[in-house]
């Protein structure tokens, strides 16, 4: 039995049987977090001869961080010979979080908190006959970029109406063919006022789907400090008409130097979601969001957007 812990949406729509747990880390801002509802992706492949049940829940006599609230919850079955990946628990909420209060965090510094889980192995559907399970932790790191401690290397707004030495990419991993878009300084979506940086990302024809990442792109350098991040504001709109229209979305990875640092699911269609990347001290890197995504059929889009982007050394 493997299990691939990814923490959050796994970037690829086909699972593949990857052996070992991923422990993710999750950084945060407290500034506008507030209380937040969590689903970890799990993916499970089943080489044990039967078919097996899974439930992520609490680690037995772990003791949790405050402000983490962990419920148990019943995934469901993966056949023998079978991969599988749960990222839809039926509107159960695993794991809710609770954003430190201004003040937890000293000026300049970052907050890490661990919960414990434990994903179980049943050979019931009533999950009352346990066959085996594995234990992982999700990290927590918090930082209050507004508590002062904070140099800013950066601080891109695009109010100017210039992209600010930021880029945008697309590579084709399958199908095709896209329609590409200029990227450009817009105004029609904004966190702060009056301009973002949007990459647009279109296709023409019906079959084969196209299949691949866009990202926006920027190399910050940072001093021999203690810690730094990246703060980034980004939006995603989707496009999609009537079938044979496609327009998937999958997950957004924080990129630096060409590394994945941590992947999160989809936020919110339309709505300025809050990113923090940690960043590499005493050289100059390359931050990225990449989304992954599917697309297919005349006039089907999928819109990325940047604001507010601080780097923050200290």
């Amino acid at each position: 039995m493997v299990l691939t812990y990814a923490g959050l949406k796994v970037p690829t729509p086909v699972v593949t049987d990857t052996a070992g747990i991923v422990d993710p880390n999750i950084y945060a801002d407290i500034v506008e977090f507030g209380d937040t509802t969590w689903k970890p992706s799990v993916a499970v492949t089943n080489n044990e001869g039967l078919l097996l049940y899974f439930q992520l829940k609490p680690r037995p006599g772990a003791v949790q961080p405050p402000r983490y609230t962990i419920n148990t919850t019943n995934l469901g079955s993966v056949s023998h010979g079978e991969t599988k990946e749960f990222t839809n628990y039926d509107g159960i909420t695993c794991l809710k979080v609770n954003s430190p209060a201004p003040g937890d965090i000293p000026a300049g510094a970052t907050l890490s908190e661990t919960c414990a889980l434990r994903m179980m192995a049943f050979t019931d559907a009533g999950y009352s006959v346990p066959f085996g399970f594995a234990d992982l932790d999700v990290t927590f790191t918090w930082i209050d970029s507004l508590s002062g401690g904070w140099t800013v290397v950066a601080d891109n707004n695009f109010d100017d109406g210039t992209k600010q030495g930021w880029g945008y990419r697309v590579v084709t991993l399958s199908g095709g063919p896209l329609s590409l878009q200029p990227d450009d300084i817009v105004s029609e979506a904004f966190n702060s006022p009056p301009y973002s940086y949007r990459g647009r990302t279109g296709y023409v024809g019906t079959s084969p789907t196209w299949y691949g990442y866009t990202g926006h792109y920027k190399s910050f350098t940072i001093g021999a400090v203690t810690r730094a991040f990246a703060v980034v504001y980004l939006r995603t709109k989707q496009q999609s008409p009537a079938p044979p229209g496609v327009c998937d979305y999958y997950s957004t990875q924080a990129m630096v130097g060409g590394v994945a640092k941590f992947q999160f699911s989809r936020p919110t269609d339309r709505v300025w979601f809050k990113v923090v990347v940690p960043l590499p001290l005493g050289v100059a890197s390359e931050v990225e969001l990449r989304h992954y995504i599917a697309v297919r059929g005349v006039g089907v889009y999928f819109d990325h957007y940047i604001d507010s982007v601080k780097v923050l050394q200290s």
